[in-house]
């Protein structure tokens, strides 16, 4: 199991870039990036299969039932959906080891902005 402050130390120019591209601005929203780290780590629904495109030299997904694919991760919507409630007070709940995690985000987070 990967150690959630292993995760920042190692990991967080991946996850600030796909905190990004779910719509979260780090500096300004670090209480958000808990569910950057979720969906970055989050398994593909069950019948997806990724997928790596030579031409271009990127990963892609595909599922066999229904002959979709796409280039974002199957859940994508979802966590940008979750980081638009968060935004409008729908507040998730947050256990004791989220909470912890979340705190080693924003330390790391402070630390690389130099605060």
């Amino acid at each position: 199991m990967l150690n959630i402050c292993e995760f920042c130390n190692n990991g967080i120019p991946e996850l600030l870039d796909y905190a990004k591209r779910l719509g979260i601005n780090p500096d300004a929203e670090p209480h958000l990036l808990d569910l950057a780290r979720e969906g970055l780590m989050a398994a593909l629904p069950k019948g997806w299969s990724p997928c790596f495109h030579e031409a271009s030299g990127a990963w892609y997904y595909y599922e066999a039932a229904t002959g979709t694919t796409t280039w974002e991760h199957p859940l994508d919507a979802v966590y940008r959906g979750l980081v638009e409630q968060a935004r409008t007070g729908n507040k998730r709940q947050m256990s004791f080891g989220t909470r912890l995690n979340t705190s080693c985000l924003f330390y790391d987070h402070l630390i690389r902005v130099g605060l």
